[in-house]
């Protein structure tokens, strides 16, 4: 496969030489800048060479530099073009035509599954007369508007304006494989300030017979200042994370000895998952903490072990990317087990359901949302106490 590949781009160069003395020059430049790793370069020597004389061996080497660049949403692109110019050569004498076709087809399709789609969203309402929605300084074809466009990833300026109303922008990052939705917000009318003009007093200088004309009124301007627009905190859908948690009064009340080792740290796991909301996220925590202490420090074989597993829903606030906070609700039981008998416990081993308020002061996140860092209290009601519990928590989002 590689000889056929190799034979490919030889006969594609061989082509250009003999029509293009100046597209054959810039082919090969490519090739030599490819080499020299001067991937910009190199791209922009082979798209000036299919400018001069259009030819597929230079779309496959053109499609190859735009893939290695990231340009994945591009370089689908040039190796669909490939596709077709190949598909429509009546070049009889290429022999290896074939062979172009069939490399342009399967990298078009490898890069498929690679693209990451953006979709600006503008409800029917909000399309107002005039407007006009702006990508990088590029205007957008409304036909593709609320529909999924394949783009290069990197970060997008998206902006709307119309005639008699204020502008609105917003920066959108977009990673590989992202598939992110941007809705347009309603614009909002600009406010008109017309121009008082006093009354024209006439003047004896002016013949009687002319027609005076007052001065037009002021054009409208823009009162209100409009808010600065970042860009939009990106949620992951799924994490799994590792939790420390302290809880110094967790264990008072289990036994009757005053020789009792108590232990107040716990370590755990947790399960997250939610949903975007405005302004934020709706997350599901699922956890299990576990700790052990004696119930004697004479007697090392009475241990007591602590099992919590808990349920709770968080409301996440992102007023930046790299900072959150959270508050929510939560269930849980405990289940304790002890291999032998306690004061104050029926049996070797209980249950007790509890109620938790939550709140997070602080939430770090980093690497784009992939990682959070995040001190979580709750404060757990039970029948018989209410404990403020500290967890330290370490949460990783693959997706």
């Amino acid at each position: 496969m590689r000889l056929v590949l190799v034979a490919v781009m030889v006969i594609g160069a061989t082509g250009i030489a003999e029509a293009s003395p100046e597209s054959d020059k810039l082919f090969r430049d490519g090739k030599d800048l490819l080499k020299a790793g001067k991937l910009a370069e190199a791209c922009d020597s082979f798209a000036r060479s299919q400018e001069l004389l259009p030819k597929v061996g230079t779309l496959l080497n053109l499609g190859d530099c735009r893939e290695k660049q990231g340009h994945t949403a591009t370089a689908w692109a040039v190796f669909l073009e490939a596709k077709v110019l190949a598909s429509q050569s009546r070049d009889k004498s290429d022999v290896l035509m074939p062979a172009k076709l069939a490399e342009a087809t399967r990298r078009a399709a490898a890069l498929q599954l690679k693209l990451a789609y953006v979709t600006l969203t503008i409800a029917p309402d909000r399309q107002v007369e005039g407007l006009v929605i702006k990508r990088n300084g590029t205007v957008v074809d409304p036909a593709t508007w609320n529909t999924p466009v394949p783009l290069d990833p990197g970060d997008y300026v998206i902006e709307a304006s119309a005639p008699k109303y204020q502008p609105w922008s917003i920066t959108q990052p977009l990673s590989p494989r992202e598939r992110v939705a941007v809705v347009v917000e309603t614009l909002v009318a600009e406010p008109v300030v017309v121009a008082v003009v006093p009354p024209v007093v006439p003047d004896e200088r002016i013949p009687p017979d002319t027609r005076i004309v007052p001065s037009a009124p002021a054009d409208g301007i823009a009162l209100r200042a409009l808010p600065h627009k970042g860009p939009v905190p990106r949620f992951r859908p799924l994490g799994i994370g590792v939790a420390l948690a302290a809880c110094p009064n967790c264990n008072v009340g289990l036994v009757g000895s005053p020789e009792v080792e108590e232990s107040d740290t716990l370590v755990g796991a947790r399960i997250l998952g939610g949903v975007p909301v405005p302004g934020g996220m709706v997350r599901g925590i699922g956890s299990l903490l576990y700790s052990k202490f004696l119930n004697d420090k004479t007697d090392e074989m009475g241990v007591i072990r602590r099992y919590a597993f808990g349920l709770s829903v968080d409301y996440v606030w992102t007023p930046r990317p790299q900072i959150a906070f959270a508050g929510g609700v939560g269930i849980g039981i405990d289940y304790l087990s002890a291999n032998v008998e306690v004061f104050d416990m029926a049996a070797p081993s209980d249950t007790t359901r509890w109620t938790t308020l939550r709140a997070s002061p602080i939430i770090v996140r980093l690497l784009k949302g992939h990682v959070e860092l995040g001190l979580h209290l709750q404060l757990v009601s039970t029948p018989d106490t209410t404990v403020l519990l500290g967890v330290a928590a370490i949460d990783v989002f693959p997706l």
